[in-house]
């Protein structure tokens, strides 16, 4: 693994990035280090079997930066059909990164 001071690896990107890190056409960045043995091993150390949720609900968020949209959700109703269209919208940014692991932030 590249030290942080060697990074961008990908001049093109943002700074700090380490994207091509696993390869050019690479879609999972740091899970592949999560090789099937490395599964194996941590599988041994399951003493219980319980089972926590890492979800967080989408509308969780309270704070978010000025410039940041919040989670909306509308139930879109069309008179006289009788059917509902749902209408999300949430800014990938606002929370935990459902976009994806490769974020990270500096000040």
């Amino acid at each position: 693994m590249p030290d942080f001071d060697c990074l961008p690896l990908d001049k093109t990107g943002p700074p700090g990035n380490a994207w091509g890190l696993f390869g050019p056409d690479d879609n999972l960045g740091r899970l592949n280090l999560l090789t099937p043995e490395v599964v194996k091993a941590a599988a041994s150390e399951i003493r219980e079997g319980v089972r926590i949720s890492l979800d967080w609900p989408l509308n969780k968020p309270v704070l978010i930066n000025g410039f940041r949209q919040r989670y909306e959700h509308m139930i879109l109703h069309q008179p006289p059909m009788a059917m509902n269209d749902d209408a999300v919208s949430f800014n990938t940014q606002c929370s935990t990164q459902w976009d994806g692991f490769r974020h990270y932030g500096t000040v």
